[in-house]
């Protein structure tokens, strides 16, 4: 699953562990797919799912269909994989590991835990849940937004100076910030321009600020 919420899994399955990658060596008008020698299903079958209703290619016929939260977004994968491997039951012996990217962080745990104890009830069909698999997860919507500058100040991103300002006048919260506290204002200010032209994701990789409007044309002939 993808996160977002409400992000496409297609930027999984062509980005990251899918089986398929784009060869850009030739420009942005003649780009080719390839095969990724890399790919998760090298060794292992992967089912790869939009939802909730109305990321990528989902839908829904009904207006309560596209109503979701992280509770419901849980149940929805949870009745999908039990119904797929009902449908599928050569599957049902395989280990089977719930994967998630970013926001979805907070919802695989509750799928996996959900299947497990779904299996301990006897609410389904025997399902060889394994564990879960978080990748670049969301935990605690609070705790890792918050977290963020204690990050960057082990990593050399921000002074010792920035770093005890921002302690001493925050009183530990970054991110419900008091508009009358100009201290913390102030030193939170100096954090963001000095992390702006870094790459949060990988602080080693080069930062790209996408200017491109071919870029922007690209990924919409993609996505649709």
């Amino acid at each position: 699953m993808a996160g977002g919420p409400g992000a496409s899994v297609l930027s999984s399955f062509f980005y990251k562990m899918g089986p398929l990658d784009f060869n850009l060596d030739d420009g942005l008008d003649d780009f080719q797919l390839t095969l990724n020698p890399k790919s998760w299903t090298q060794m292992a079958n992967i089912i790869f799912v939009d939802i909730p209703a109305g990321a990528g290619f989902s839908y829904s016929e009904t207006q309560e269909g596209w109503i979701s939260s992280d509770s419901h977004l849980a149940n929805q994968a949870v009745d999908f994989i039990t119904k797929f491997l009902k449908d599928h039951p050569k599957l049902l012996r395989n280990p089977l590991y719930i994967s998630g990217i970013s926001y979805t962080g907070i919802i695989v745990p509750v799928v996996a835990l959900e299947l497990y104890e779904g299996y301990e009830r006897r609410d389904h069909a025997t399902v060889n849940i394994q564990g879960y698999i978080l990748i670049s997860p969301l935990t605690n919507k609070f705790m890792d937004f918050n977290s963020r500058l204690e990050y960057a100040h082990r990593m050399a991103l921000v002074s010792d100076n920035i770093y005890k300002s921002a302690i001493d006048s925050c009183l530990g919260n970054y991110v419900d910030i008091n508009s009358a506290n100009s201290t913390c204002l102030n030193s939170l200010q100096s954090y963001e321009e000095c992390t702006s032209q870094i790459n949060l994701e990988n602080i080693l990789e080069p930062f790209c600020d996408v200017k491109d409007p071919t870029l922007d044309s690209l990924s919409l002939s993609l996505w649709f």
